[in-house]
């Protein structure tokens, strides 16, 4: 994100929630949004606990431990804990297990009692767990049966590419025509999902991301809270 203020990127990949902070503070521009798997073009958040455990929905957190992603993260923190607000939900205490599959493995190993990650459908055609879950499905292969779903949180558009604010606007239009171009050609349509598992890119502008703002503001969260934690 500092990298646009020093003009020493041009274009990043970055998460929502970066890209609201470089867009307040150096005003770079969502230009595309990433499509994932199943054509999908926005995510949410999945709330997750142990069958064992004897939380069968997000308000049964109310009063157990709980692990975040980390601060950062729209849906490993920002939409869970504006969700869990929003429902009056208090868990006992809270830790930032830093990453998507160490939450998972802190519930399966019952180091907390519930946590929140990214959700993804499982594959149509298969049935195979596409969400986080699956990202320690080879160490724990009986994940699926010891760890499951609780509840979501509200969606939000995928993540942007982003470009700096004064790159000459002709110099980006010519770059968002080659990457729709090349991301349509085998080679790179297996290039974009070996490198980021995106599947295919559509043109976003900034208003694609109020519905972030949105939350942000309704739960009182700011940037300067966030980056503190």
């Amino acid at each position: 994100m500092e990298a646009f203020g020093t003009k020493k990127a041009d274009i990043a990949d970055i998460n929502t929630f970066s890209y609201l902070m470089a867009n307040e503070k150096y005003g770079a521009e969502a230009r595309l949004r990433i499509v994932r798997d199943n054509n999908q073009i926005s995510y949410k958040s999945q709330f997750l606990a142990r069958y064992d455990s004897g939380i069968k929905s997000i308000k049964d957190i109310n009063g157990r431990s709980f692990a975040y992603v980390d601060p950062s993260s729209a849906s490993g923190y920002i939409l869970p804990k504006a969700m869990m607000k929003k429902l009056g939900v208090k868990p006992s205490e809270t830790v930032f297990a830093m990453k998507h599959d160490n939450v998972v493995m802190m519930i399966y190993q019952k180091q907390v009692d519930a946590g929140a990650t990214y959700y993804a459908p499982p594959d149509p055609k298969t049935g195979k767990i596409l969400d986080a879950r699956m990202r320690v499905a080879e160490q724990f292969p009986d994940i699926e049966k010891k760890v499951r779903i609780i509840g979501f949180s509200e969606d939000i558009p995928n993540d942007p590419w982003v470009f700096r604010k004064d790159m000459d606007e002709r110099m980006k239009q010519n770059i968002i025509n080659g990457i729709l171009k090349f991301i349509k050609t085998k080679d790179g349509k297996k290039a974009m999902y070996e490198i980021a598992d995106i599947v295919d890119l559509i043109p976003a502008t900034d208003k694609d991301y109020d519905p972030l703002r949105k939350i942000l503001k309704e739960q009182n969260i700011s940037f300067e809270k966030l980056n503190r934690k």
